[in-house]
């Protein structure tokens, strides 16, 4: 959804204003949007904001929400990757990975990072005093 919405070529679509893209268990935000439809249904989606923001959805303790921001970000539905460009943060739980770009595959729910002009910094929060890393119902 956005406030205006452009078709180009048949094949791309260009959205502005408050734009909000949802699929699946992912929620993307930003001011500006290009859409390319590709072959076999899928697409790529280009989003650009000040910043740009996304929202994955949790799939049980193991894999807590995430959530990121970036200058630009693009998402290819084949490889369900996203590539967070300029100023990229990732979240998920307590952790934060900081860098020029970060790469989220949100079908494995993995994360890289490459600093670019800064250094990539990974802040990974320990688990609270007592917690056990074992899973529940498991025996130490």
């Amino acid at each position: 959804t956005a406030d205006r919405a452009e078709l180009e070529n048949g094949h791309a679509v260009l959205y502005s204003g408050h734009v909000t893209l949802v699929s699946d268990t992912i929620r993307m935000q930003g001011d500006h949007l290009e859409l390319h439809q590709l072959p076999g249904g899928h697409y790529q989606a280009r989003i650009t904001g000040a910043p740009a923001h996304l929202e994955h959805a949790g799939a049980g303790p193991e894999n807590p929400p995430v959530s990121a921001h970036a200058n630009t970000m693009v998402y290819d539905s084949r490889s369900t990757e996203i590539e967070l460009l300029g100023d990229a943060q990732f979240t998920r739980a307590d952790n934060q990975i900081n860098a020029d770009t970060n790469r989220y595959n949100v079908a494995d729910r993995r994360a890289q990072a490459e600093g670019g002009s800064h250094q990539a910094v990974m802040v990974f929060t320990p688990p609270p005093p007592g917690a056990s890393s074992a899973a529940p119902g498991a025996h130490k």
